[in-house]
This record gives C-alpha cells, structure tokens and sequence, in this order.
C-alpha cells in the first residue's frame, strides 16, 4: 500500500510541475521574463525544494526541518513568490506576506489531493473481495447443502457487489480524473483572461433576410 501511496504523489508532482512549466511559458510570453520568475518560477523554486526535502526525510538522509540546501531552495522560492504577489499580482506588501505562506500550504494540498487515485484503486478492489467474501463463498457449501435460498443469495450478492465495483471503476477514476485536471493542473496556468469566445467569427451588425 505504501508504494501506492508513493507513486501516487510523484504523479501528481509531476502533472503539477507541467501545469507550472505551462504557467510558465505563458507568463514569459505576456508579461516577460521577471514577472513569469515571481509569479511562476517561484513556485517551482517552492515545489522542487519542499519535494526533495520531503524525499530525503522520507529516504531516513534528513529530518523534516533539517537545514540543507533544498530548505535555501523553499526559502528563496517563497520570498519570490511574496514579491510576485505583492507587485505584479497587486496584492500589496501586506497581502504578500500575509497571502504567501498560506498559498504554500494549498500548493501541499494540491499534491496531496492525488491520493485519490490510490484510494479509488484501493477502494475498488477491496468491494470487489467483499463480493467474493459475501456472495461466492456462500454458492459453494449452498450448493452442497441443496440450500436453494442461499444458493440464490450467494449469486445475488456476488453480482451486485460485482457490478457496483465496476461502475465505481468506470465513473469514479474518470471523475476524479477530471477534477484533478481541472482543479489542480489547469490552476497554475489557466486565468481565463484572454480575448471572448466569438463563435461563427463573430458577432454581426446587420442581417437581412428575405421573408
């Protein structure tokens, strides 16, 4: 389970950092190098540091809090990212410090929130024993017993579990998906600025038409 839970946080250390590479290039290519560096490049200042803080803590190198050169990495990061809120995001040199910290905490639960895909296939192959448990293992003394009742019960519960563990597979990874993509991913980078959508290449004037 252990290695679930790791290769599950290092999936979503990666989609992150490709969401913030986007982030990125976007800000680059907006508002020019200094403001992508303290907008975006301060995350992943944030990000690479607190990752291979958390890995050599993990590996027994280090503890948690021990000073190296990852802790200068976060630190530097996060005095990147208050200037970038405090200037070129317009939050003040108040808000900046203020706002600053509490953003690096949800940077962790946007991490963290990749979990979920070790909990659904977790989840999913637990209901699935369940109905082995509950249902297949009553079909076989029922049916030596001429249990007509249990048999019936048995195949029952071995079915419903069997489907409800299906549709789970099917709906809840696509959902969780989905949320992950737009909620984690598409947060370092998309702002919805940007120019209206104008369908059919825009609005008309005028429109005339015969009756």
């Amino acid at each position: 389970l252990q290695e679930y839970v790791v290769l599950s946080v290092y999936v979503g250390i990666l989609h992150i950092f490709v969401g913030l590479f986007i982030g990125l290039y976007t800000v680059w290519k907006a508002h020019g190098a200094a403001a992508a560096f303290f907008e975006k490049g301060s995350w992943l200042l944030i990000m690479t540091g607190g990752t291979m803080q958390a890995r050599n803590m993990v590996m027994g190198f280090n503890e948690l809090f021990e000073f190296q050169i990852w802790t200068l990495l976060i630190a530097v990061g996060l005095v990147s990212l208050v200037i970038g809120l405090a200037v070129y995001e317009k939050f003040g040199w108040v808000g900046g410090l203020v706002m600053g910290p509490i953003e690096i905490f949800g940077l962790l639960a946007n991490t963290l929130s990749y979990l979920r895909i070790m909990g659904v296939g977790v989840a999913g192959v637990k209901i699935a024993e369940i109905s082995i448990n509950m249902g297949w293992e009553k079909i076989g003394p029922a049916m030596d017993a001429g249990d007509i009742f249990g048999l019936i019960l048995g195949i029952v519960l071995f079915v419903l579990v069997q489907l409800f563990a299906i549709a789970l597979g099917i709906l809840s990874p696509s959902i969780h998906a989905i949320r992950l993509h737009f909620v984690e991913w598409m947060g370092k980078f998309y702002d919805g600025s940007g120019k209206a959508f104008a369908p059919l290449g825009g609005r008309t004037l005028h429109v005339e038409g015969k009756s």
